[in-house]
């Protein structure tokens, strides 16, 4: 196993203790761009080009704690037979304070996280794909660096864009288990959200959170769309796609509150909540439930 460190220009002693590290371990990289401060998302995207050629990619924060079987587990999940297909294995969470220690309470918990597996139906309407949690296979790796930079740049996070490609173009399984402790502080650049219940607060929230999935979802799709792109897509994953596009448009396009963009938005939640709920109870939903 190597590990690749991106310092994204920190102002105290990560670097010498980094190189500390990489002189008792030749398997440790620090990789120096001379570009600094641009942030988790392009970090991220940055360092899977140097890792291309790996079987298997971790995303790994520098305040999260992994649990001691994490990597086995995760391993495990993916299906060796398919190894040109794009897999992404990932796991539930522990919630844990600025110390690390657990505050008993998981992601699946706090977010209500349905039994099934996530497809891409759910995963466009729906944050559930940390990136401390996951890992890639290499077709995987592949298939992401091969989008147009400016789509990743101007997609919302990594991780969360990383789960809706591979959901489109391959296959994403949660393993049912916490198997990090997710460590939330001042400093988080996205983590946890505490708003509950019906307030302002929470509206502005879910109206952020809106935004972000449909300007994802769009840039994607739009991606995929393209004649050389959607050969990448199952039969089933194109349907969803050219389905639910006209939909994110009608979002993207309506105002925050208005007839319709609530009926763009039930139109692509009708297919992830149960059956036979009444209207008023899905848009009751919206509220009391993180996108």
């Amino acid at each position: 196993m190597d590990i690749y460190i991106r310092d994204d220009g920190s102002t105290d002693s990560t670097i010498s203790i980094v190189e500390g590290f990489r002189k008792r371990n030749k398997q440790i990289h620090l990789m120096n761009d001379g570009r600094n401060h641009l942030g988790p998302k392009k970090s991220f995207y940055k360092l899977l080009t140097y890792v291309q050629n790996y079987d298997y990619v971790f995303f790994s924060d520098q305040d999260d704690i992994w649990v001691d079987d994490k990597v086995h587990i995760l391993l495990s999940s993916f299906d060796n037979s398919a190894v040109v297909i794009p897999q992404l294995v990932f796991s539930d969470a522990w919630i844990a304070d600025e110390y690390g220690k657990s505050t008993n309470q998981a992601m699946s918990q706090r977010y209500m996280w349905p039994n099934k597996q996530p497809n891409l139906q759910f995963l466009t309407m729906n944050y559930q794909i940390t990136g401390a949690t996951m890992v890639i296979n290499q077709a995987a790796t592949n298939l992401i660096n091969k989008v147009d930079e400016n789509i990743k740049e101007n997609s919302y996070m990594h991780d969360s864009f990383i789960g809706l490609l591979i959901a489109a173009c391959g296959h994403v399984h949660r393993i049912n288990r916490p198997l990090i402790f997710y460590r939330q502080h001042a400093d988080n650049v996205v983590g946890t959200v505490k708003q509950s219940g019906i307030s302002l607060a929470r509206f502005t929230s879910i109206t952020a959170t809106l935004s972000h999935l449909v300007n994802d979802n769009i840039l994607l799709f739009e991606y995929l769309m393209k004649d050389s792109n959607m050969k990448k897509m199952s039969t089933r994953s194109l349907k969803v796609v050219e389905k639910y596009l006209t939909s994110f448009k009608e979002i993207q396009q309506s105002k925050p509150i208005s007839v319709r963009r609530i009926k763009a938005i039930a139109e692509i939640k009708q297919n992830i909540w149960p059956k036979g709920l009444p209207t008023w109870i899905r848009l009751f939903l919206l509220f009391i439930t993180r996108f």
